[in-house]
């Protein structure tokens, strides 16, 4: 690293960049239940199970409740099946009656105990909220 390029690294540490529009870093999605998406929820990540598939959706299950997946490409699913595992990164949309998530990425889970995952994410969650707490 050349002192030009340390000197850029400390001042982007310290805040002192403006970054243009090629240095915005993208929205990280939020890992979530299905029970807890709400439209202004943002980007998303959820982990289920798929319990239907067509060419343009999927109806995924993650153990709190069903949500409808929608993707444009089809490839995106081409190594899932009903029953696979699999995490969904998108945006939520609200509908009248629930939300639906327009997927970005679809990424098969093979081999995951979603059993195991979940009661994992619970243990997370628990602990999270201890620490918010204080402690307490």
């Amino acid at each position: 690293m050349n002192s030009g390029d340390e000197e850029r690294v400390w001042k982007e540490i310290e805040g002192e960049l403006d970054a243009g529009p090629s240095e915005t870093l993208p929205e990280p999605a939020v890992p979530v239940d299905v029970s807890e998406v709400s439209s202004d929820e943002g980007k998303v990540q959820i982990v289920g199970e798929v319990v239907e598939l067509d060419e343009k959706e999927l109806s995924l299950d993650d153990g709190t409740g069903g949500i409808r997946v929608l993707f444009e490409d089809p490839s995106m699913v081409k190594d899932l099946d009903r029953g696979s595992a699999a995490r969904i990164f998108g945006s939520v949309s609200s509908l009248e009656e629930g939300f639906e998530l327009r997927a970005e990425i679809i990424q098969p889970l093979d081999g995951l105990d979603l059993d195991l995952y979940r009661e994992v994410r619970e243990e997370t969650k628990k602990l999270e909220n201890d620490l918010k707490d204080g402690g307490r």
